[in-house]
């Protein structure tokens, strides 16, 4: 690997790791809700909950 390679890669993981750390783990970008439903839980969370999400969030950045 030379130095820019390595700066470069550097680089990629800063923004990526940014990008995660930007990530909030609630319901509103959990796979498992759509339009208020949690389709996990078979439910409406109320939306003090929503805010917060739960230990079953899942997020899949795949975008197809």
């Amino acid at each position: 690997m030379t130095r820019n390679e390595l700066t470069d890669r550097i680089g990629y993981a800063e923004r990526d790791l940014a990008f995660l750390r930007q990530l909030k783990t609630n319901c509103t970008t959990c796979d498992h809700y759509q339009g208020g439903y949690c389709k996990k839980h078979q439910g409406n969370p109320p939306p003090e909950f929503a805010a917060v999400g739960c230990d079953d969030w899942n997020y899949d950045d795949v975008p197809f």
